[in-house]
């Protein structure tokens, strides 16, 4: 019996081993990204603003209230004035479905603490996945780090797994998945 205990010890330290090798896996493809992005457009990378930056993994259910609230304000945020009221509604509404769902995943990216940008992943039927709410900070758009956050969560997955859905209009999201390797195959 002491045997069986020590070998369940060891299987969740092997467990807790692997997660936290996977997020370093994630934190190395972020640094990867933004340098490779910041580098195609000419720019720098100042290494000390990346030093501050964490991504996490966690189920909405473990979202702390706190966190919910600052990411419905940068949805809405990112969506008032672009989107149409009855497709901002819905969406908003949509959203708030996935931040109670046992489904959902959300991937958050933290500077200091504070949440700057995430993503959502939700287990569908047949092995697939969907992709959904990629959001940043107003203030950080244009400095690539969408990009280089997106391209580090979705190597986490099989792309070949991954469905997302793109309103129609909003081209930098539409050139965004189309820059990671999706392709468009419908529209709604």
């Amino acid at each position: 019996e002491a045997e069986e205990i020590k070998q369940k010890e060891r299987g969740v330290a092997v467990r807790d081993i692997l997660r936290q090798l996977a997020y370093i896996k994630t934190d190395i493809l972020l640094f990867a990204s933004a340098f490779r992005e910041a580098m195609k457009s000419g720019g720098t990378v100042n290494l000390e603003d990346l030093r501050d930056m964490a991504m996490e993994q966690q189920p909405a259910s473990q979202l702390r209230e706190e966190n919910r609230e600052e990411m419905r304000r940068i949805f809405r945020e990112n969506r008032e004035g672009v989107y149409p009221q009855k497709l901002l509604k819905d969406s908003l509404e949509d959203f708030d479905h996935a931040l109670k769902s046992d489904r959902a995943t959300f991937h958050v990216l933290r500077y200091r603490g504070e949440d700057i940008g995430f993503l959502r992943f939700e287990q569908r039927g047949n092995r697939r996945m969907y992709l959904g709410s990629l959001n940043v900070r107003p203030e950080t758009r244009g400095s690539s780090l969408g990009t280089a956050f997106m391209r580090a969560t979705v190597a986490r997955y099989d792309r070949n797994t991954i469905d997302a859905v793109v309103w129609e209009k909003n081209e930098a999201s539409k050139a965004l998945l189309q820059k990671l390797g999706f392709s468009i195959t419908g529209k709604i």
